[in-house]
């Protein structure tokens, strides 16, 4: 009895190893998974085997850690461009206005290399009602109205008014551009015994009589 149950018990294995299947190696096709047995067949695996086969893990995804050619970072929080500070309406273009009229000259305003606003002496004056007169031997300009009289001479820190005598700081020293002399408009201004208002937003230079 004992020996027919060994040697039944021998057939059962021989049968289990011969025709029972061993998961040697799993491939995944499209959306079908198959299995390759020990003796080359393949097969859709059954809903036991099917527990068992897992899919490789995508090493390019997010959760491997892996920042391969395929794997696109997430975007990050949008980045607004700064805005560009706005041009002034005159885009830089100094104007001078006397007693709400603008003035017109055949050289414009222009800013020193030292960053002073220079106006023309002449173009002003005229507008306030004085008289200028240029001295080409003296090189002196003579601003005439009424009783009163200013002498300026440009490149030298002297000037007078009546007969008092004063002297510029350097960096008010009248200058000659293009044949025409210019000045720093607040001490233009001051000379002139007006009034004056300077735009810093609008490049506006206003005189006005006080």
């Amino acid at each position: 009895m004992f020996k027919k149950f060994t040697v039944l018990l021998s057939v059962v294995t021989a049968l289990i190893f011969t025709n029972c299947a061993f998961v040697s190696a799993a491939a995944k096709l499209g959306d079908t998974a198959f299995i390759i047995y020990e003796n080359g067949t393949e097969a859709e695996p059954s809903a036991d085997e099917a527990e068992y086969i897992t899919e490789p893990e995508n090493e390019n995804s997010a959760e491997a850690g892996n920042s391969g050619e395929d794997y696109i970072e997430p975007p990050g929080p949008e980045v607004q461009a700064e805005e560009a500070a706005p041009e002034s309406e005159t885009n830089g273009q100094i104007t001078i206005y006397v007693n709400g009229k603008r003035v017109m000259s055949e050289i414009a305003p222009y800013t020193s290399p030292k960053g002073f606003t220079m106006g023309p002496v002449r173009a002003v004056s005229e507008a306030f009602g004085f008289v200028v007169e240029w001295d080409d031997i003296l090189r002196e300009v003579r601003i005439k109205k009424d009783d009163k009289e200013i002498v300026l001479y440009p490149g030298r820190e002297n000037y007078m008014i009546g007969e008092d005598w004063s002297v510029f700081d350097y960096s008010d020293i009248p200058a000659i551009t293009g044949d025409r002399t210019f000045m720093p408009v607040e001490k233009l201004a001051a000379v002139l015994d007006v009034n004056f208002n300077w735009g810093e937003q609008t490049f506006i230079a206003e005189f006005m009589s006080k």
